[in-house]
This record gives C-alpha cells, structure tokens and sequence, in this order.
C-alpha cells in the first residue's frame, strides 16, 4: 500500500482559526489518496507566507519524514508549497518521486497544432 505524507499551509492566523482553505485541503488530499488507494500516514500544517522555504519548519519536516520513510508528499495545490516556482522544484528535486506536483488533473492544451495535423500539413 502506498504511504502518503500530507502539507497543508495557510497564510494567515485568522483562515488557521476559522478553518477556511485547510479543511478544503484536507478534504482534496484525503478523497486523493482514497481514489490513489493510499493512507495519510503523517500531516504537517503551518500557518505562514508562501513566499519563502526555509522559515517553514513544518514543512521542512514533511520533507525529511518522506525521505526517511519513502512516503509520497502531497498537497493540494502547488501554491501550498510556495508561490514561488523556484522553490516548488527545489522541493521536487530533493523529493525526486515522492512528490505528487499536484493533485488536480492537469488538461494540456494544444495551442498551436503541429504541422502535420494542420491541413496543409497534411497535404503535404
């Protein structure tokens, strides 16, 4: 069975007190894991800016606890991790697999067609 490790962040004390955006977090992460037949093995929430890395020792400790145990770090969304995309692959590289980049499909959108599926392309 796989081993999810669970982050969830919000930027300030009054959304921490009133619940908003973390139980919505928590709620996306845990129908995840069910649909990826997995088990929260450990949480970790923070109450802080999403702008930087280092200041945020829960997350810090998400981190080392999937690396000791190869459990799989997940989020909701990527801007729970920061708001910066530097940082979210500094993450994705010490993580390598065990990081889910983000739970919500990602829709790919063609917005421009190769040649050969254009009709000139085709001719050709």
């Amino acid at each position: 069975m796989k081993n999810h490790v669970a982050y969830y962040r919000v930027s300030t004390k009054k959304q921490k007190k009133s619940g908003l955006g973390l139980e919505s977090q928590k709620a996306i992460v845990q129908h995840f894991s069910e649909i990826d037949k997995a088990t929260i093995v450990k949480e970790f929430t923070e109450t802080e800016s999403g702008k930087a890395i280092d200041n945020r020792p829960q997350l810090q400790q998400a981190i080392n606890y999937c690396l000791a145990n190869n459990c799989t770090l997940i989020v909701a969304k990527l801007d729970r991790l920061s708001r910066d995309v530097e940082h979210i692959f500094q993450i994705k590289k010490k993580l390598g697999k065990l990081f889910i980049m983000e739970i919500y499909p990602i829709q790919i959108v063609l917005l421009y067609p190769s040649l050969q599926e254009s009709p000139k392309g085709k001719e050709s």
